[in-house]
C-alpha cells in the first residue's frame, strides 16, 4: 500500500525550516521589516528541526520508481545510498557520474520548484549541469530531474491499440425527453431512447424516438464489432455519405478501417454552420428528426455548435424558435468525416444492403432498392492525403476523388463528384486556424443534376415539428456557402460572416461584419462593444451597443443597450433595444447544482420577459424555459430531461450521461463514515465519493483513463494511491473498488533490552515501513493496537506493542518504548507509566 496522507505536521516543519534554510543560503543580504516570524515546533515534536533521516518516494518524470533513504535537516539534504538510487533509475547513460552527483554532501533541495501534480499550470525548474532534485517535505517526495546528456535514447514506440476492455456486460441506456408549447397551442413532445450494450470490444447500438407528430421511429438498430483497425457493423445503420451527397439508411453489412481504438488518432474535421439571426433565437439542430443540439444564440450571424453531430454527410435541419414566439425552419448540408488517415495507413469502408426508405415500425421501410458505398484514403506524406469513393444503387451511381493539404496552420480539402446520369459537384474547404491574429474557415460545394429528382434515392423521414408535417429531405442540385475570416485586434475581434444557399427556385444569403472591442476591465466590472451590419435577401439589418457585465460570487450581472437600424419596409425596424438579465447559481440544491435566469428585453417595438432554470446533478440534469410577451404575444415554454440508466458491475443506477457513452464507478470502503474521497482521472478532479457511497462518471469512449483517489485531508487514512488504468469502449461500464483504513502518525524512540537508542532500525508495522534515525527517533503511520517489528543492523529482531494509543488529531507523541525480543514480545510497559511528554501529547 503506498502512502495516501502524510504527517502534515512533522512534514510542515521540516518543510518550513528547509525554505528559510535555502533562503539564506544566498550571498544577497535578507531585509526584513516590521515583521518577525520564528517557526518553532509544537511540544513533543523539537526534534523534527535537526538532522532527519526519512524513507521519501522517488518519482522520475512523474512516475514513481520507488524508496529511498534521505538525511534532511534546515538547507541540507544527503541520500544515504546513492549508487543504489541510481540503480533503480531507467533509461540511465552514465550512472557513475550520477551517482557521484546525487551523492554529494550537499544538495540543493530546490523547495521554490515545488508544483502539485494536479496543477496543470507551468512549475519552475531549477537549473542544474547532471542532475537535480525538488524535495517536497510535506508528501515525503523526491523528483530526480536528470540533464537529457545522461540520458539513454529510447527507440521508436510502435503505434499502440487501445487494450480490450473487460467482457463483463454492461447497459448504457440514455433517455431524453423535451416538451414545447404556448399559450392557446397545443403541446409537442418528443422522447429519445439510445441505448447501448456492451460486451468487451462489440456492442449492440439501439436509437428509438416517440413524437406527438411522427409517432413511434427507429433511427439505427444495429451490432458493431471493434477488431485492432477494423470494424464490422451488421442491422439497420446510415451509411456516412461523402461531402457533398446525404448520408442513407440501409439493411446491410459493412466492414471498414477505424482508428478509434488507436491512442494516437487524428481528430475529425467538420464543416462549419453559420446562420443570420434577427434576435436571440433557441436553435434546435436536428437530423432526421433527432434533436442533436438545442442552445440559445443571441442576434446576428452565428457559428452553430456542431461537436455533437455525427460522423457522415447530410442534411440537417434548423429549427428557430426567437423569443418573440415565432418558428422557421432552414436546411444545411454538412459533412464529417475522417478524410487524414494516419501517416502510411489506408482507411477505407464497404456498405452494402438494401435502402430503407422510412424509419416508421422497429426497423423502417426496407425497399427492393440495393445500396452501397465503398471509400478509400491514403496518407501520402505529412502535407498531403488522398481519397476515392463510390456511392449508388442499381440506377444511378457516382464516384468521387479528393486531396487534402496541410501547410502550417492552413488546410485545403477539395473533391470532386461524376454520376453516370451527367452530374458534377465540387467541394472546397480552406481553413486557418493556430496563434495567428487572421483566422480563415470558408466552406463551398455545388453540385448540378441534370433532369431533376433526387441525387440517389427518394427517402421520406417524418420530423417531429408542428404540425405534422411530412417531406422528403431535399436532395437535389444546390450550391452552399459558408465562411468566416476574422482578425484579432488586441483582445478584441473583427470579422466577416456570410452565408448562400441556392436550390431550385429559392436563394438566401447573409453577409456582414461584426465587431467586438473590450472598452473596460476593473475588478468585477467590464464594458464591451458590439457593432454588426448584415445584408440579406430580404432586408438590411445593423446594430451597435454597449454590454456592461458584473461579476459576483455566484452571481452574474449583464445589461445591454444600443440601437439598431434597418430597412423598415423588410421587417427590420430600427429603435432603441435594451436589456437586463441577472444569472444566480445554487451549487447545492437538493444535491444538484442550478442555474437560474431571469430578465427583460426591448426589441423591435416588443418587451418581453424570459426565464429559464438550469439543474444538474449526478443523476441527471433539465431545464425549463419561459418566454412572455407584454401587450400582444403568447407566452411561449420549453423543458427538457435528459439523464441514463446503468446496468451492469455493480448493480442499476442513475447518471447525468452527459460527457459520453461509457462508465466508471467508484466505490471506497471505509471504515471512517464521514470519509471523503476526491477523484482524479488523468490528474483531474471529476467528484468525490462520500460515505462509502458509489460515484459513477460518464467518460468518453475509445480512450485510455488513469484514476486515483485522493483523502481530503481531514483524517489520516491508508490507501492504495496509485492510479489504475482503465480501457473504455462504448457501452463499457468498469466498477472500480478501494479499501480504506484509519491510521495514526506516531512519533517515539526505540530503546533495547541494555537502555541503549536504537539506531538505523528497520520498522514495519503490516505494509507500513519506517527507519530510525541516529538518536533512535522514527515516525510511522499505523493503525490502532499495532505491533511494530524492529530488525537493527546487528541482526536483533524485536517488537513493540502499541496497545490503544490516543491520537490529538492523527498524531501521537509515545516517547520511549522498550523493544523486546520477539519470542517475548508483550504488552509494552510504557504505556502504562507514560512519561511527561507522553502526557501532554495525548
Amino acid at each position: 500500500m503506498a502512502r495516501a496522507h502524510f504527517f502534515a505536521i512533522s512534514g510542515a516543519i521540516v518543510m518550513a525550516a528547509t525554505m528559510a534554510g535555502a533562503a539564506n543560503a544566498g550571498d544577497a543580504p535578507i531585509i526584513r521589516r516590521k515583521v518577525a516570524m520564528t517557526v518553532k515546533p509544537p511540544a513533543g515534536f523539537e526534534d523534527l528541526t535537526g538532522p532527519q533521516q526519512l524513507v521519501l518516494d522517488v518519482y522520475m518524470g512523474g512516475v514513481r520508481m520507488g524508496e529511498a533513504i534521505a538525511i534532511v535537516e534546515p538547507g541540507r539534504f544527503r541520500f544515504v545510498d546513492a549508487r543504489s538510487l541510481v540503480d533503480s533509475l531507467p533509461d540511465i547513460s552514465n550512472r557513475p557520474r550520477l551517482t557521484a552527483a546525487l551523492g554529494a554532501p550537499n544538495l540543493d533541495p530546490h523547495p521554490e520548484a515545488i508544483c502539485p501534480v494536479e496543477s496543470g499550470a507551468s512549475c519552475p525548474k531549477p537549473s542544474f549541469d547532471v542532475v537535480a532534485i525538488i524535495y517536497d517535505a510535506a508528501h515525503y517526495r523526491v523528483d530526480i530531474l536528470v540533464d537529457p546528456r545522461f540520458l539513454t535514447v529510447k527507440a521508436a514506440v510502435r503505434l499502440q491499440n487501445l487494450p480490450p476492455p473487460s467482457d463483463a456486460p454492461a447497459l448504457v441506456n440514455f433517455l431524453s425527453g423535451t416538451v414545447t408549447g404556448g399559450q392557446g397551442q397545443a403541446a409537442q413532445y418528443y422522447l429519445q431512447d439510445n441505448a447501448v450494450f456492451g460486451i468487451g470490444t462489440g456492442r449492440i447500438r439501439a436509437n428509438f424516438q416517440q413524437a406527438s407528430s411522427s409517432g413511434f421511429q427507429t433511427d439505427t438498430f444495429a451490432g458493431e464489432l471493434d477488431r485492432p483497425g477494423l470494424r464490422y457493423t451488421a442491422g439497420a445503420f446510415w451509411i456516412p455519405g461523402n461531402t457533398l451527397l446525404d448520408r442513407l439508411k440501409v439493411v446491410g453489412l459493412g466492414l471498414s478501417s477505424q482508428f478509434s481504438t488507436r491512442l494516437d488518432r487524428d481528430q475529425l474535421m467538420g464543416s462549419p454552420l453559420i446562420l443570420f439571426l434577427e434576435q436571440r433565437a433557441r436553435v434546435d439542430i436536428m437530423v432526421n428528426g433527432n434533436i442533436m443540439s438545442s442552445l440559445v444564440y443571441d442576434a446576428g450571424n452565428q457559428a452553430l455548435d456542431t461537436s455533437a453531430l455525427p460522423e457522415g454527410s447530410y442534411t440537417v435541419t434548423l429549427r428557430i424558435t426567437s423569443a418573440s414566439g415565432g418558428m422557421r425552419k432552414e436546411q444545411r448540408f454538412f459533412s464529417r468525416s475522417s478524410t487524414l488517415p494516419m501517416m502510411g495507413h489506408d482507411a477505407f469502408l464497404f456498405y452494402a444492403g438494401a435502402l430503407v426508405r422510412s424509419s416508421e415500425g422497429l426497423i423502417g421501410d426496407i425497399s427492393r432498392t440495393p445500396l452501397f458505398q465503398a471509400g478509400w484514403a491514403r496518407r501520402m506524406n505529412a502535407g498531403l492525403s488522398v481519397n476515392l469513393g463510390a456511392m449508388g444503387t442499381d440506377r444511378r451511381q457516382w464516384v468521387s476523388a479528393g486531396a487534402t493539404m496541410l501547410h502550417g496552420d492552413w488546410q485545403l480539402d477539395t473533391s470532386v463528384n461524376v454520376s453516370n446520369r451527367g452530374g458534377l459537384g465540387f467541394f472546397g474547404h480552406l481553413a486557418r486556424n493556430g496563434t495567428s491574429p487572421l483566422s480563415i474557415d470558408l466552406d463551398a460545394r455545388s453540385i448540378s443534376n441534370p433532369g431533376g429528382g433526387p441525387l440517389l434515392a427518394n427517402t421520406t423521414v417524418v420530423l417531429p415539428t408542428a404540425g405534422s408535417v411530412e417531406y422528403s429531405l431535399y436532395s437535389g442540385a444546390y450550391t452552399q456557402f459558408n465562411g468566416a475570416v476574422g482578425y484579432r485586434l488586441g483582445q478584441g475581434r473583427l470579422a466577416l460572416v456570410g452565408t448562400y444557399r441556392r436550390q431550385v427556385d429559392s436563394r438566401d444569403y447573409s453577409l456582414g461584419p461584426a465587431l467586438y472591442m473590450p472598452l473596460l476591465r476593473w475588478r468585477d466590472v467590464a464594458l464591451d462593444f458590439n457593432g454588426t451590419y448584415t445584408a440579406t435577401r430580404t432586408g438590411r439589418r445593423g446594430y451597435a451597443g454597449l454590454n456592461l457585465r458584473i461579476t459576483r460570487p455566484h452571481t452574474t450581472y449583464t445589461a445591454t443597450g444600443g440601437n439598431q437600424f434597418g430597412s423598415g419596409d423588410k421587417g427590420f425596424g430600427g429603435g432603441a433595444q435594451a436589456s437586463f438579465n441577472a444569472s444566480r447559481r445554487l451549487d447545492d440544491v437538493l444535491g444538484a447544482q442550478v442555474q437560474a435566469d431571469g430578465g427583460v428585453e426591448r426589441s423591435k417595438g416588443t418587451t418581453y420577459a424570459q426565464g429559464q432554470v438550469q439543474a444538474r446533478s449526478v443523476i441527471g440534469d433539465g431545464s425549463l424555459n419561459f418566454v412572455q410577451p407584454f401587450g400582444e404575444g403568447a407566452t411561449q415554454f420549453s423543458a427538457s430531461l435528459n439523464t441514463a440508466v446503468v446496468m451492469g458491475q455493480g448493480g442499476v443506477r442513475l447518471n447525468s450521461g452527459g460527457n459520453g457513452d461509457a462508465m466508471v464507478v467508484i466505490h471506497v470502503d471505509s471504515d471512517e463514515p464521514d470519509a471523503a474521497f476526491e477523484v482524479l482521472v488523468d490528474n483531474r478532479p471529476m467528484g468525490t465519493s462520500r460515505d462509502g457511497k458509489d460515484l459513477t462518471l460518464t467518460l468518453p469512449s475509445y480512450r485510455a483513463y488513469a484514476i486515483r483517489i485522493r483523502g481530503n485531508g481531514q483524517i489520516l487514512t491508508d490507501y492504495d494511491a496509485k492510479a489504475r488504468q482503465v480501457s473504455l469502449y462504448p457501452g463499457n461500464v468498469v466498477w472500480l473498488d478501494w479499501r480504506s483504513r484509519p491510521v495514526i502518525a506516531v512519533f517515539g524512540r526505540l530503546v533495547g533490552p541494555d537502555g541503549g537508542a536504537l539506531v538505523h532500525a528497520e520498522i514495519t508495522a503490516g505494509g507500513d515501513l519506517a527507519e530510525s534515525d541516529e538518536q533512535g527517533h522514527f515516525l510511522i503511520q499505523t493503525g490502532q493496537n499495532a505491533t511494530l517489528t524492529v530488525r537493527t543492523r546487528g541482526g536483533l529482531v524485536c517488537k513493540v506493542t502499541l496497545d490503544t494509543v490516543k491520537p490529538a488529531s492523527g498524531y501521537a507523541s509515545i516517547g520511549d518504548q522498550l523493544c523486546r525480543p520477539a519470542a517475548s514480545a508483550l504488552p509494552n510497559p510504557a504505556f502504562a507509566s507514560p512519561s511527561p511528554q507522553q502526557k501532554v501529547n495525548q
